[in-house]
């Protein structure tokens, strides 16, 4: 087992209760075990429309130790001990 930390902003702060969290994961976990492992965690957290992975993935900002999933792999990107994994929402500017 490992463990990353979980740093939430905006609704995923709301939807959970806290900024930050750590999170036990397989040692061989990705960005879309932890975010289904989160999910289960805080089942209040689907009601707003993030029932799986994916949907959340569509809908929010994810970084690895501050870098974006996208130019990783994606949901399938490793996760290592003491990782830092933040959710935040998408912001626009204007």
């Amino acid at each position: 087992m490992i463990v990353v930390t979980v740093q939430l902003y905006g609704p995923y702060r709301e939807a959970i209760g806290t900024n930050s969290l750590s999170q036990k994961v397989s040692a061989d976990a990705t960005v879309e075990l932890l975010l289904s492992e989160l999910l289960s965690r805080f089942p209040s957290s689907s009601e707003r429309k993030m029932s799986s992975p994916t949907d959340l993935v569509e809908q929010t900002y994810i970084t690895v130790n501050k870098r974006n999933i996208e130019h990783l792999d994606g949901m399938d990107t490793v996760l290592n001990d003491e990782d830092v994994v933040r959710l935040s929402p998408p912001v626009a500017g204007g």
